[in-house]
């Protein structure tokens, strides 16, 4: 099983589409595709699938509408079988676009990925139970704000320290099923950050 969470207009046929129930009347009908009503912005949200039963997620431009992040990204671990790839797409932290859209309520920067993972609760216990694991991360920048040449490290630091330098960013993800030890991190998380270039026109 495949699952599109929000999946807004982008109903994919094969895949289960889940979407705000309000919104599933309204949203295009697509032969092969399942469409699923259910508010994925609740501190009890709960999926109608069995433990271990999703091989896929995909989450396009939605977990920065959801102010109940951890307990939507621990219901996504439950439903998940063991090594589930969910892919995330979000507009960076410190570009415009993050806060421009009013129904946005959360920023995420490279690290954030990190803290859906077990390994980074060391000081606290949100009681969030999930353990996704970031792959790869994915930041789609400009070519005209980085001129050819530039470094790796050069254009890392000015994505850490200028604005509007990275229009989306991207996140592959595991579920590590059982869960990894909280708070007991040995850099187990560090991943792979590519730079995908594009034009003014794209």
């Amino acid at each position: 099983m495949k699952l599109n969470i929000g999946c807004g207009v982008d109903v994919k046929a094969g895949w289960v589409n889940i979407d705000v129930p309000v919104a599933i009347p309204s949203l295009p009908r697509v032969e092969g595709a399942e469409l699923i009503g259910c508010d994925l912005d609740s501190r009890t949200v709960v999926l109608p699938f069995a433990d271990n039963s999703v091989s896929e997620i995909l989450a396009s431009h939605v977990l920065e509408h959801i102010r109940e992040v951890l307990p939507l990204m621990q219901e996504l671990y439950r439903v998940a079988k063991p090594d589930c790839v969910m892919m995330a797409a979000v507009p960076y932290g410190s570009s415009d676009g993050t806060w421009t859209d009013p129904t946005h309520v959360r920023a995420f920067f490279m690290d954030t990925w990190r803290y859906f993972g077990q390994p980074m609760y060391k000081h606290a216990d949100y009681g969030y139970r999930g353990d996704w694991k970031p792959i790869d991360v994915g930041l789609a920048v400009y070519d005209s704000e980085f001129p050819q040449g530039m470094s790796r490290e050069e254009v890392l630091r000015k994505v850490i320290h200028e604005r509007n330098t990275v229009m989306e960013m991207r996140c592959l993800m595991r579920a590590v099923k059982p869960p990894r030890e909280r708070g007991v991190n040995q850099g187990e998380d560090a991943c792979q950050v590519r730079i995908i270039r594009r034009t003014e026109q794209e």
